[in-house]
Parts: structure tokens; C-alpha cells; sequence
């Protein structure tokens, strides 16, 4: 992994955080199975909610999922922040008054075509398990390098506008540096080591019941037919080809990020 960039100035308006004997790095997974076992099960809840045969509420718990990853990466890390400064992470409407318009603009389009979407999502399940993998994985990666960065700051320790700007910041250029991620790595070893990808959904299902009630954290993980596939997907994250997989994203979006305001 590329070193962590100097610790940027702290705004004579804003109190720099102490640091946090917590703190994430990116690449933090190698040392710790419970990010593993949280990202790769958000991964596996990402994709299963893909496949939920309801309009609508697959995009709504395909945003639930990313938003229990980013919140528990954050409390990981030892920071509590308020969910509207995280919002923009794992929301991709990020306006609240557009993304209204934007929904109703879409909604008619996304209830006609929602058939035809479903029929894709079965022929080109591995693609799409490899690409919802993907994101999820560097997502959790994206915000191991907010910490690091300094970016992120525990409730108190930043304006609430300027906490939503760099989150804002850092989703528009990890959305850059993953379009530019060739995902085909993660199609197969994911794929071989989950078995039939049918087989997600009904994993899934318990957790993402969970998120959609706001059940316990301990909720979301908690099936054996999730556990088993969870617990043959860790062990992939430590073959070399995974790690040069992160090592180039992390290079890809520091390159994004300095480009990005």
C-alpha cells in the first residue's frame, strides 16, 4: 500500500481530533478479521439486494447496506459521527431537492423496466457480483483513508458543513477511481469461492430483513448459510492478487482525491 499522504491543515474555524489509538489504515483488513468478515457480509447483502424481486426496494436496501458499512467502519475507527455528515458516503442523491426531482423523474422508467432489469441481473450475476464486491470492499477502503487523512472528525471537532463537503469530496472521487477499476478479478475467486450465486439471495435474506428494521448490528451477519460463505471468502482477501487489487486502487484514488474539490 502507498504511505498515507502528510495529515492535511485543519481550518482555523474546525479543532483537530486527537488521534485515535483505533484509527484505520487502508489495507487495515489484512489485520483485522472483522473488518473482513463486516465488508465481505456487506458485499454478499449488497448483491443479495440486487436480486430482491420488488421495485424500488432494492435500491433502497442496496443504500442500507452501504450505509451500515460506512457507519460501522466509522465506530470502528473509534469516531462518532452524526449520519448526516455521513450521508453523502453511501447516498448518491446527495441533494435532497434533486434527488426528489431525479426520483420521480426515474421512478416510472425503473417500475417499466424493473422485468428486464431483474432477466439482466440473472445473466450476468458474476459480473454483477464481482462489481457490488468490489464497491463495497473499496468503499470500507475509502474511508480507512478518511481517517488516516484526518478527514473524518468525531462529532464536536468540525463544522457540520465542512464535515459534509469532505465527505461529498471523497464520494465524487472514490465514484471516479472505481469507474476506473477493472473489477474481472473479483468475477472469478469471488464467484468459485461463494458457489452458485442463487444461492446469495436466500443467505442474504436474514440480514437484509435485519437492516430493513433496524434490527441489532449482530442482525445483519447472523445466518450460518452467510456465515459459511463469509467465512470461505476471508481467507481470498489475503492471496497476492487481492492485495495488488487494493494497493492499485489506493494509488488510483489518491491520484482522484488531489484532483477532486
Amino acid at each position: 500500500m502507498t504511505d498515507s499522504p502528510s495529515r492535511p491543515e485543519v481550518p482555523s474555524n474546525e479543532t483537530a481530533a486527537p488521534a485515535a489509538s483505533t484509527a484505520l489504515v487502508p489495507g487495515a483488513i489484512e489485520r483485522d478479521p472483522a473488518i473482513v468478515r463486516t465488508r465481505v457480509t456487506c458485499a454478499l447483502l449488497y448483491f443479495a439486494a440486487r436480486q430482491v424481486p420488488v421495485p424500488l426496494l432494492d435500491d433502497v436496501l442496496r443504500t442500507q447496506v452501504a450505509a451500515y458499512l460506512v457507519k460501522s467502519s466509522v465506530k470502528r475507527a473509534g469516531l462518532s459521527v452524526p449520519n448526516d455528515q455521513l450521508a453523502p458516503l453511501f447516498e448518491k442523491d446527495q441533494h435532497w431537492a434533486v434527488g426528489c426531482l431525479w426520483w420521480m423523474f426515474k421512478l416510472p422508467f425503473k417500475i417499466l423496466l424493473f422485468p428486464i432489469r431483474k432477466i439482466a441481473n440473472v445473466l450476468f450475476a458474476v459480473r454483477h457480483l464481482g462489481k457490488d464486491f468490489a464497491e463495497m470492499l473499496l468503499l470500507g477502503e475509502v474511508i480507512d483513508r478518511a481517517v488516516a487523512n484526518g478527514d473524518l472528525k468525531a462529532e464536536g471537532m468540525a463544522s457540520e458543513d465542512a464535515q459534509v463537503a469532505r465527505s461529498r469530496r471523497y464520494r465524487r472521487a472514490f465514484d471516479r477511481a472505481l469507474a476506473d477499476t477493472d473489477t474481472a478479478l473479483l468475477w472469478g475467486i469471488v464467484g468459485v469461492a461463494i458457489g452458485p450465486v442463487r444461492g446469495v439471495l436466500s443467505a442474504g435474506m436474514r440480514g437484509l430483513r435485519a437492516l430493513w428494521h433496524g434490527s441489532g448490528e449482530d442482525a445483519v451477519g447472523a445466518s450460518p448459510e452467510m456465515d459459511a460463505k463469509v467465512s470461505r471468502i476471508e481467507t481470498i482477501l489475503m492471496q497476492p492478487e487481492v492485495k495488488t487489487f487494493l494497493a492499485d486502487f489506493d494509488r488510483r484514488f489518491e491520484t482522484v482525491l488531489r484532483e477532486t474539490t
